[in-house]
């Protein structure tokens, strides 16, 4: 039994295959954004430049955002 089905969290299927196969999704991670650090505007910059390139219909960041604490 899977950790959802433990949990009680339902499975919901908001496309179907097919219509999936027709979205463009785009993953990033660690991007390590700072006002305070400017060596990371390049990177940042690049990635908009790419990310506006492929027009993605969904973008995922599943990694770090930033790299100062919450209170900064």
């Amino acid at each position: 039994m899977g950790y959802t089905q433990r949990c009680g969290i339902p499975r919901v299927d908001l496309i179907g295959a097919s219509a999936m196969a027709q979205k463009r999704l785009i993953q990033i991670s660690d991007l390590h954004l700072s006002r305070t650090r400017a060596y990371t505007y390049p990177n940042w910059k690049a990635i908009l430049k790419w990310v506006n390139q492929i027009q993605p219909d969904l973008v995922v960041n599943t990694g770090d955002f930033i790299f100062e604490a919450p209170d900064d």
